[in-house]
């Protein structure tokens, strides 16, 4: 893109329940996320993980997650999207990298409580420097399933919610 290499590269770190047979993707505790980053770093650009981790509809990663997100950025990606918790989670620049520890629902079907309604779009601009800068957006999936932007309302008071989850809580644990 633009002269430079991306590599994209997603791993699990929760069982696909639904599954059955062979699982044919990178799942965490069977794959070297770590020697997978910092091979596809010597020969890229820029690298972006996807991660498939976290325990449902908490809004704080644990402990675990947190390490793991950093080491990540650490063995040379410069960007880390979580995802499966269904709610979003911070977003924490680290080092030369960003980690959005969860981005929420997008394009989903959970409309029974108003935090599983609400997405984050990460809007990133990447350089062969990491993360040049970044913007997010709070966005609302409506009674279609579809994603929209918020009322002036709904986006004062999803603000306000997302801001307190910037902060890192004491209780935070494995």
């Amino acid at each position: 893109i633009h002269g430079l290499v991306v590599t994209f590269l997603g791993f699990a770190s929760e069982d696909d329940k639904y599954a059955t047979g062979r699982v044919d993707y990178a799942f965490a505790p069977n794959c070297d996320i770590i020697g997978q980053v910092r091979e596809a770093r010597a020969h890229s650009d820029i690298v972006i993980c996807s991660v498939h981790w976290g325990v449902e509809f908490v809004p704080h990663p644990a402990a675990d997650e947190e390490a793991l997100g950093r080491a990540i950025i650490d063995a040379g990606a410069d960007l880390v999207l979580g995802h499966h918790p269904h709610v979003v989670r911070r977003v924490e620049r680290y080092k030369r990298g960003l980690i959005a520890y969860s981005l929420g629902n997008f394009v989903f079907d959970m409309l029974w409580n108003p935090a599983l309604r609400t997405g984050l779009v990460l809007r990133v601009t990447l350089s062969r420097q990491g993360i040049e800068r970044f913007a997010t957006e709070l966005v609302w999936i409506g009674d279609d399933y579809q994603p929209r932007q918020m009322s002036h309302a709904q986006t004062a008071a999803a603000s306000l919610a997302f801001e307190s989850l910037q902060r890192r809580p004491d209780w935070v644990s494995e």
